[in-house]
C-alpha cells in the first residue's frame, strides 16, 4: 500500500498534521498511519557546503585563494546535531511505500528552500506535492488544505529565487567577508568583520545616527505662552508662534528677542485674526503585519524584534490561536471572510459583546483596507484564530490581546472629531495661537484606547475646547510664561525605529532616485529582521542599553575599512533593493535566474579587485 510522507518545517507543525490526519503511531522521527507519513526538518537541515568541502586550498584565508566562486553550488546536512533528522527524511523519502511528497514546510521563500535542499540532498524523485497556507494549523485548516495541494512545478520560480537569494548571501557574505578581514589584518587589526548584505546596512543606520548624535552640538532656545482671558471671562491658552523658512516656529533662538517680546506683549491686548473650526476623523488602523506588531510590542511592552517573534511563533504554534506570524501583509483575502464568524466565536465571553457585534454586522460589506486580494502575498494580515487561548503566560496574553484588539478596531468606525484654531495678534506684530481638538465620536480608538492605558492621558492634553469667539475681537493678555529648553540630539534607535528604518530604507535618504529604488522593499523580511538585529549582537557590532541600540568599537571600525577598500556599496542598502527587484522577477521569470547569478559572479570579482587595490 502506497503512502504519502509529508515534511513539516517544525516538530511541532508535524505533530498538529499528524493529529488532524489521523497519523498516530510513533516512529522514528515522525508519525505515521496506513496512508501517510509524517515528519519534519526542524529548520535547517541542509545548507550549502562550506569553501574547504569544495578545495581544500579554500580553506585557507588569503586573497591567494579569493574570489571563491563555486561552478556548482553543492549542499550539506548542516550540522551533526541535523545528521539524524536527515537521515530520517531521506530513509522516507526514498522508501518503497512511499509514492509522493508533500511540502508542508512554511509558505513562503524560506520554507520552499527548506524543503528543496532536503529534497535534492536526498536524491529522492518521487512527485512532489506543496501544502500553501498561512492559516493556524488547526485540524479543520489542515483537512481542508489537504484538498488543495499543488504540484511543486507550480512554485519553480519561488524555489529558484529561494536558491539565488541563498547563494548570493553566501557568496556576497564570505568573499567580502574574507577580504575586509584580511585588508584589515595586514594594516594590524585583529578578529573577523563579518559583512552581509542586509545586515551591514542595517548596522550603517546605527552607526550613522551615532555620529549624528555624537556631532550634535545643543542649542538654548525660548518658548512663550500666553493666558488670554476673552470679554466674557473664558480663558485659554496660546504660543507665541512665528514664520521660520514657511513653516510655523516657537521656538526663539536669542534671549533677547525672547525678552523683547516678553515685555512688549505683558498686560497687553490682543486682536483675533483667525477662528476656524473643521470637522475630521481619522480611519481605523490596518491589521498587523510581523513587524509592526514588534514595533508595537518594543513601545509597549519593550519587547526585542526577537522576543515579540518567540511570543507570537508560541501563540501560533503552542497555542493555536494567532495565525501564522511571519507575514508582511496587512490585508485579508475576499476568501478570509469565511474565517471571521469563527474568530468571533472563540472572543465570546473575553471582549466587550459591543466590538463583536461590529465586525459581525460589517464583515461582509465592501472594505478595501481590509479585505483586498491584490495587496496579499504569501500570507495575510496577522489574526486570532478561531482556537480559543488557554493557559497563557503574560506576556502571551498580552500579545495576544493586542493582536486582537487591533482586529476588533480595523472593523470599527472611524474616528470623528472637530479641530479649532484661533490665532491672536498682539502689538500688530506678535501672533499667539492656540489649536484645540474635541472628541466627538471615539470610535476605533474606544478599543485602542482598551490596549494603551499610557494613551489616555497624552489625549486629554491634546484635547482643548476653545471658546467662542469672531475675527477682530479684543482679548486680553493676562500672564506670559518664558521657558528655556536646548534643542536635541536624534534619539538612538530601539528595536521599534530600526525596525521601521528597515521596513522603510527610502526614508533615510535625501537622493530622489535613491528613495524610487527603495519604495521596492525594505531591509530583509518581517521573518528574518529579528534575526538580524540579534545576528548584530552577537558579531558584537551592538550593544544594548536598555531599549537603545548602541554600536561597538568594531562597528566603527568596519566601516573605515568598508570607505577606505572602496566598498561603500556594501552597506547601501540599494544593494539589496536591486536583488529583491531581482528575486520578485526571479519568481514570475524563473529563467532570470541564470542572469542573476552571472551577475552575482561578476560583483564578487569586484569586490575582491577593489579592496587588493585599495590595500596600503
Amino acid at each position: 500500500m502506497s503512502r504519502t510522507l509529508i515534511i513539516a518545517e517544525k516538530p511541532n507543525a508535524g505533530r498538529e498534521i499528524a493529529e488532524a490526519l489521523g497519523a498516530h503511531k510513533k516512529i522514528d522521527g515522525g508519525l505515521e498511519s496506513d496512508s501517510y507519513v509524517v515528519s519534519w526538518a526542524a529548520g535547517h537541515l541542509v545548507t550549502l557546503k562550506e569553501p574547504h568541502e569544495y578545495k581544500e586550498e579554500w580553506k585557507e584565508w588569503s586573497f591567494e585563494t579569493l574570489p571563491i566562486l563555486p561552478e556548482r553550488y553543492e549542499l550539506k546536512i548542516s550540522s551533526k546535531e541535523t545528521q539524524k533528522q536527515f537521515n530520517v527524511l531521506k530513509k522516507f523519502l526514498n522508501a518503497k511505500d512511499i509514492n509522493r511528497v508533500v511540502n508542508a514546510c512554511d509558505a513562503g521563500r524560506e520554507g520552499e528552500l527548506i524543503f528543496d535542499y532536503i529534497y535534492r540532498l536526498s536524491g529522492s524523485k518521487i512527485p512532489a506535492f506543496r501544502l500553501w497556507t498561512s492559516a493556524a494549523l488547526t485540524a479543520d485548516a489542515i483537512k481542508r488544505e489537504f484538498q488543495k495541494l499543488k504540484p511543486i512545478e507550480d512554485f519553480n520560480g519561488l524555489r529558484l529565487a529561494a536558491r539565488a537569494r541563498s547563494t548570493a548571501d553566501w557568496t556576497i557574505g564570505l568573499n567580502s567577508t574574507r577580504a575586509i578581514t584580511l585588508a584589515a589584518q595586514k594594516n594590524g587589526s585583529k578578529g573577523v568583520f563579518s559583512v552581509g548584505r542586509v545586515q551591514t546596512p542595517t548596522l550603517y543606520f546605527i552607526l550613522a545616527r551615532e555620529l549624528e548624535i555624537k556631532g550634535f552640538k545643543p542649542q538654548t532656545f525660548f518658548t512663550i505662552k500666553a493666558n488670554f482671558q476673552t470679554e466674557k471671562n473664558e480663558g485659554f491658552i496660546a504660543n507665541y508662534e512665528f514664520q521660520n523658512e514657511g513653516k510655523m516656529s516657537s521656538q526663539i533662538f536669542s534671549s533677547v528677542d525672547a525678552k523683547s517680546i516678553m515685555t512688549s506683549c505683558e498686560n497687553k491686548e490682543a486682536i483675533i485674526k483667525k477662528v476656524d473650526s473643521k470637522e475630521g476623523s481619522s480611519v481605523p488602523p490596518f491589521l498587523f503585519d510581523l513587524t509592526d506588531l514588534q514595533k508595537e510590542c518594543n513601545k509597549r511592552f519593550s519587547l526585542s524584534a526577537e522576543q515579540t517573534l518567540e511570543v507570537a511563533q508560541s501563540l501560533y504554534e503552542k497555542h493555536k490561536c494567532l495565525s501564522y506570524p511571519r507575514t508582511e501583509f496587512k490585508h485579508l483575502t475576499d476568501d478570509n471572510r469565511q474565517m471571521i464568524s469563527g474568530i468571533l466565536e472563540a472572543l465570546k465571553g473575553s471582549y466587550d459583546q459591543k466590538f463583536l457585534d461590529q465586525v459581525e454586522q460589517t464583515y461582509k460589506n465592501e472594505n478595501k483596507r481590509i479585505f483586498d486580494s491584490s495587496k496579499v502575498g504569501d500570507h495575510h494580515a496577522l489574526l486570532p484564530t478561531s482556537a480559543t487561548p488557554k493557559n497563557l503566560s503574560d506576556i502571551e496574553q498580552k500579545v495576544y490581546d493586542l493582536v486582537v484588539k487591533r482586529f476588533l478596531a480595523a472593523f470599527a468606525p472611524n474616528h470623528e472629531f472637530t479641530s479649532s484654531i484661533i490665532a491672536a495678534l498682539c502689538e500688530d506684530k506678535y501672533l499667539f495661537i492656540t489649536r484645540g481638538k474635541m472628541t466627538k465620536k471615539l470610535g476605533w480608538k474606544q478599543i485602542q484606547n482598551e490596549v494603551d492605558e499610557d494613551e489616555k492621558d497624552d489625549k486629554k492634553e491634546e484635547e482643548q475646547k476653545l471658546p467662542s469667539l469672531s475675527v477682530g475681537d479684543k482679548v486680553k493678555i493676562t500672564k506670559l510664561n518664558l521657558k528655556e529648553d536646548k534643542t536635541k540630539a536624534p534619539p538612538r534607535y530601539n528595536d521599534a525605529s530600526l525596525l521601521s528604518a528597515m521596513q522603510n530604507p527610502a526614508s533615510k535618504t535625501n537622493d530622489k532616485e535613491e528613495k524610487e529604488q527603495l519604495k521596492i522593499c525594505g531591509l530583509g523580511t518581517p521573518a528574518t529582521r529579528a534575526a538580524i538585529i540579534k545576528n548584530l549582537e552577537t558579531k558584537e557590532y551592538i550593544k544594548r542599553e536598555k531599549k537603545n541600540l548602541i554600536p561597538t568599537e568594531k562597528a566603527f571600525e568596519l566601516f573605515k575599512m568598508l570607505q577606505k577598500y572602496k566598498q561603500n556599496f556594501l552597506y547601501n542598502p540599494i544593494l539589496t533593493a536591486d536583488w529583491e527587484k531581482n528575486l520578485q522577477e526571479i519568481e514570475k521569470e524563473p529563467k532570470k535566474s541564470l542572469q542573476f547569478l552571472e551577475n552575482l559572479n561578476k560583483l564578487t570579482k569586484d569586490i575582491v579587485t577593489n579592496v587588493k587595490k585599495n590595500i596600503n
